[in-house]
């Protein structure tokens, strides 16, 4: 009874401090006791979310992700069947972390194509997922069923109304915000932990918490 104790309560430390995923729909980079909490909602056909992942992503991995002060949870968001697919595949993927990358920063590889989920298999087998993996993500609907009620579930508890959207704290971020602008944020967030003020109450002074937009963020499209 002590031995199987033992091994739920390390099981359960693993997963705390794992650079894994947590659900179906989310990937979390970065270690979780990281001071800095940061949340991305994307979605894997978001041409904005696209640039975000291959302009800005390298930056905050490097300067923040890496280096322990910062945690970025993606959570995938499906708002079409292409989408959905998308977000299942990198959920069956060996890495979602890498694939969940690979996704968005070669969105224009896949996503313009006369076929885009075959051709994002094409790409995701080169990248190390097997055929196998690949033919039975896309007959699982249970992870479906259980993205698209995680999208809800989301949608109503963040009021989202455009992609991407990062939170830090109370801070809201639509669009595209330049790394250095972006970089000023984490910052002040860093220093706002640092002072003894929890994250939750960072931003809360923003003027109505209304959304700071960067770039003109696309609407919310069509439900999977």
């Amino acid at each position: 009874m002590i031995k199987h104790a033992l091994v739920l309560f390390f099981t359960f430390l693993i997963a705390l401090t794992s650079d894994a995923t947590t659900g179906c729909g989310q990937v979390i980079y970065g270690n979780r006791r990281a001071p800095l909490k940061m949340t991305e909602y994307a979605s894997p056909t978001c041409v904005i979310c696209s640039q975000f992942s291959e302009t800005i992503f390298p930056e905050l991995h490097r300067d923040y992700i890496k280096t322990g002060k910062a945690m970025l949870t993606v959570i995938n968001l499906p708002f079409n069947a292409i989408d959905l697919k998308a977000c299942v595949l990198v959920s069956h993927s060996p890495n979602p972390q890498k694939f969940n990358t690979f996704v968005y920063q070669h969105q224009k590889e896949w996503l313009f194509s006369k076929d885009p989920l075959k051709q994002l298999g094409v790409l995701l087998e080169k990248q190390g997922m097997s055929h196998k993996q690949i033919k039975k993500a896309l007959k699982n609907r249970e992870i479906e069923d259980r993205i698209i009620k995680q999208r809800l579930i989301e949608e109503q508890k963040q009021n989202i109304q455009a992609i991407p959207l990062i939170i830090i704290g109370q801070k809201r971020i639509v669009g595209l915000m330049p790394w250095d602008k972006l970089k000023l944020v984490i910052e002040e967030a860093l220093q706002h932990i640092k002072r003894g003020n929890p994250l939750e109450t960072f931003g809360q002074n923003d003027e109505n918490k209304k959304d700071t937009r960067t770039t003109s963020a696309p609407k919310k499209r069509d439900r999977a």
